[in-house]
């Protein structure tokens, strides 16, 4: 990859720090915006939107922010709510009839919004995303848990939103965020995934090796072909200054969203915490983050999408927001991290984004109540786990690689087995009925089911795996 980074881009201490972080990551492009008071605070648009033969990076240029499009969702769900035409307590199957088995029955749209569903995460694929495929493979599946009980993120569950968006309206869900949030803040760089003329002065995106956790400077950058999940989940697609604008109409209050043309409820934030105070959960409405710090509350989100990252945050009672972009996927908690520093030399002495990239509700600093009973089912979780690996199971270490999804590699720890996804933690392989099944405990497919799966020949060897509903083909080679 060539060094993108021209003498004709802004020279200073702070962005040398940029740049020096995107030389680290093998990101080409970053951009990154804090407003403060709806005033610009920081802008950078460093690189190009190609490590081949792009142009320089501008503000214009567009990302793919991905799950970011979650609390837009939400946004839209929560006026419809404002204007009687939905109730959050009400079920899903009200609005999409094909869930109205017993099973399905008990999802309210609030379980939706704050990520309690029980949904699988859902399917990442090369092809466009049918909607009543979809709908069918969610039919289909099972629950992993009974609606409000615990937290597992889904995309599933965003597409069902926009399924009601659809009925309540009868618009789609992307036309009708255009029509409510986009026009009357004049967000002409903002989009979703399939408009021609969105992707126009689309960046390029890129990735190396793995899908998830932090790039492996081992492994080449290369550019990421197109994976697709619905645009209710994860469609997004805008430049940063967009983007911020947006975040600012949330934190603003009715006296720049009456300036702006009088856009969607500008106390969404307010909402988020109201819902957040009502659940043990870390996730709110759209897959926010909510950290309480020592002088208010900070609001955060990250995200990527086919070969970008994104995080973006909202500090309420500091009217502070700012989003950083840039185009590699796997640099989420690294652009959290960066971002974060950007505002500690800005923002001397106040609440500012969190900087703990570790797991689960720790990460943020919150004490969620524990579910009753859980000393009793994590003892009886640790007795279980206490199953070393079997002769069977000896085999299935190694690298497989799934056409959308990339790498991931099973490890074998101290007589245990763990998939690896590049991120900073292996994620424990829990054994089920049947040598070959397992449950994953943590990480980005939580409470999934993963089998392994044998060639019919005489040798019986180790052919790949099946992660919901996606096929990993085995590879030569382990991750060094």
């Amino acid at each position: 990859m060539r060094d993108v980074h021209g003498p004709a881009e802004v020279a200073d201490p702070r962005t040398d720090r940029l740049r020096e972080w995107m030389r680290h990551i093998g990101a080409p492009a970053l951009s990154v915006r804090l407003l403060r008071g709806g005033a610009t605070l920081f802008q950078r648009d460093l690189g190009m939107t190609d490590a081949r033969c792009g142009p320089s990076l501008a503000p214009h240029h567009r990302f793919r922010l991905g799950c970011l499009v979650k609390p837009m969702v939400a946004q839209a769900v929560l006026e419809l709510e404002r204007r009687g035409l939905v109730r959050l307590q009400a079920s899903i199957a009200d609005h999409v009839p094909a869930l109205s088995s017993p099973e399905f029955r008990d999802i309210t749209l609030e379980h939706l919004l704050t990520q309690a569903s029980g949904l699988a995460r859902g399917f990442f694929q090369r092809e466009p995303v049918d909607p009543h495929v979809t709908l069918d493979r969610i039919v289909s599946s099972r629950l992993h848990f009974s609606p409000g009980t615990r937290r597992k993120y889904s995309h599933w569950g965003y597409f069902l939103l926009g399924r009601m968006i659809e009925a309540v309206t009868g618009q789609t869900p992307e036309a009708f965020i255009a029509e409510q949030i986009l026009q009357p803040l004049a967000l002409t760089r903002c989009g979703f995934d399939g408009d021609d003329e969105v992707e126009e002065d689309l960046v390029e995106g890129y990735w190396s090796g793995w899908r998830f956790g932090a790039p492996d400077p081992d492994t080449p950058a290369l550019a990421s072909e197109l994976v697709r999940i619905p645009n209710c989940a994860g469609g997004l697609i805008g430049s940063s200054s967009d983007a911020v604008r947006w975040l600012d109409c949330l934190v603003a209050g009715p006296r720049r969203s009456a300036a702006a043309g009088g856009a969607l409820c500008p106390t969404v934030t307010e909402r988020l915490l109201e819902l957040r105070a009502r659940k043990d959960q870390v996730f709110t409405v759209g897959g926010f983050c909510v950290d309480v710090l020592d002088r208010g509350v900070c609001v955060h989100f990250g995200a990527f999408s086919s070969g970008h990252s994104c995080f973006a945050f909202l500090v309420p009672k500091l009217d502070l927001v700012g989003i950083a972009a840039c185009s590699h996927q796997s640099a989420g908690d690294s652009l959290r991290l960066l971002l974060s520093e950007q505002c500690r030399e800005l923002v001397v002495g106040e609440s500012l984004p969190p900087t703990r990239v570790s797991g689960g509700a720790r990460r943020l600093g919150l004490s969620d109540a524990p579910e009753p009973g859980a000393a009793r089912r994590r003892a009886k979780r640790s007795r279980r786990a206490a199953t070393p690996c079997t002769a069977d199971q000896d085999a299935l270490p190694g690298q497989y690689r799934c056409p959308a999804m990339g790498l991931c590699e099973v490890v074998e720890l101290g007589d245990h087995l763990f998939m690896d996804f590049g991120a900073s933690e292996p994620i424990e392989l829990r054994p089920r009925r049947g040598r070959l099944r397992f449950t994953l405990i943590g990480g980005p497919f939580r409470l999934e089911v993963v089998e392994f799966l044998r060639d019919t020949g005489d040798d019986g060897a180790i052919r790949g795996l099946t992660l919901s509903g996606m096929m990993f083909h085995r590879c030569p080679g382990r991750r060094a």
